[in-house]
């Protein structure tokens, strides 16, 4: 069952469809605007397809192809006309009933990311409309997957991998924290993952004919880059208060924490037990609750306890330090949860010099 991140009214908020997981490129695409809409060539060019819109600009922009789409916008690979520099291009679908959300949203997300220096975290260098009325923000073009992408093919990976990018993911959201910043949307969708490979010599394994390779060995390394701060809550040290909606429940249902559900006030926490929820799934191939519903998802984050990791995965190798953490981290009320994403961090460090001490070592 695909995740529940369709609109729900419940009884006493709206949960909005702001993100959807983006298509690959591979897979077909729905068209930008209201089908149907007649008007002047600049109106067909705004609902023509995605692929369309290839090779026009916006701004001093050159779209090219589709890297991704949403339920707000396209993003494509894309370059400066000018400095011939490659970018990713997130360009707002036309047409929308909600384009001024849309659009407010999209600013918010430039100036949270805009905020924050780390490496973790996608740089974001420029903002504006188009002659057309095409609003677009630009972002440092990401070379690698998205995280659902990868568990959709592996099902789930080995602890030691998923800690060490559960240790990225925490390092980039404390980046955020800081700068008073709360993602509220934390899910593997807005995680990419870039791979390298690195290959070095064993000076005690020398060439030989019987041994092409030298002794050489090949290490593969991963990192992450954290995308999409569109519903994040800042804090705006001019009025003293937080950019948010406090009526809106935002996000995918799975990964909202409880107090969310409960319209409670949120903080730092509330991003904690998402990250719990991703190293969970990470773990096990499967989010702790899923509902028929974004309701159903929901009330059952709400009410029921958290299946312990070995009744999903009977065989999982875990320590009792990270069924201890996870158990922390997705607590059912906030003050129960680590005080700080430093807190959940040194704790997975310790969980994983535990679990492989020769791996954290060498980390």
């Amino acid at each position: 069952m695909p995740k529940s991140d369709l609109p729900v009214v419940g009884t006493r908020f709206t949960v909005k469809a702001l993100h959807e997981k983006p298509s690959p490129p591979w897979q077909g695409r729905a068209s930008i605007g209201a089908p149907g809409r007649r008007g002047t060539p600049r109106d067909e060019l705004m609902v023509a397809s995605p692929e369309a819109r290839a090779g026009h600009t916006v701004g001093p922009y050159k779209l090219h192809e589709v890297l991704g789409s949403g339920a707000m916008g396209v993003v494509y690979r894309g370059e400066h006309v000018y400095l011939g520099k490659e970018v990713a291009i997130k360009v707002l679908r036309a047409g929308s009933p909600r384009r001024a959300q849309a659009t407010k949203l999209l600013l918010r997300e430039a100036r949270a990311a805009s905020r924050i220096s780390h490496p973790g975290i996608v740089e974001v260098t420029d903002f504006g409309k188009s002659t057309d009325g095409t609003v677009f923000l630009v972002m440092e073009l990401v070379r690698g997957e998205p995280l659902d992408f990868m568990l959709e093919r592996e099902q789930r990976l080995v602890p030691d991998r998923a800690m060490n990018l559960a240790l990225q993911i925490a390092d980039a959201i404390a980046a955020a924290h800081h700068q008073g910043i709360i993602h509220r949307d934390l899910k593997p969708a807005n995680v990419m993952v870039r791979t390298r490979a690195e290959t070095s010599q064993h000076p005690r394994q020398p060439s030989s004919a019987d041994s092409p390779s030298g002794g050489a060995r090949t290490t593969t390394f991963e990192s992450i880059k954290l995308l999409d701060f569109g519903v994040a809550k800042m804090y705006d040290p001019p009025t003293g208060g937080w950019l948010a909606d406090p009526k809106t429940i935002v996000g995918t249902a799975e990964y909202i924490a409880p107090e969310v559900v409960q319209g409670l006030a949120i903080d730092a926490r509330t991003d904690i037990y998402s990250l719990g929820v991703i190293l969970y799934e990470m773990l096990t191939g499967a989010v702790p609750f899923r509902g028929v519903s974004a309701v159903d998802t929901m009330l059952k984050t709400a009410a029921e306890p958290v299946p312990p990791l070995r009744a999903r995965v009977p065989d999982l190798e875990v320590t009792s330090e990270l069924d201890e953490l996870l158990s922390r981290a997705l607590a059912k009320r906030p003050q129960d949860r680590h005080a700080s994403v430093q807190e959940f961090t040194e704790q997975l460090r310790l969980c994983r010099s535990r679990h492989d001490p020769r791996a954290a070592a060498a980390s």
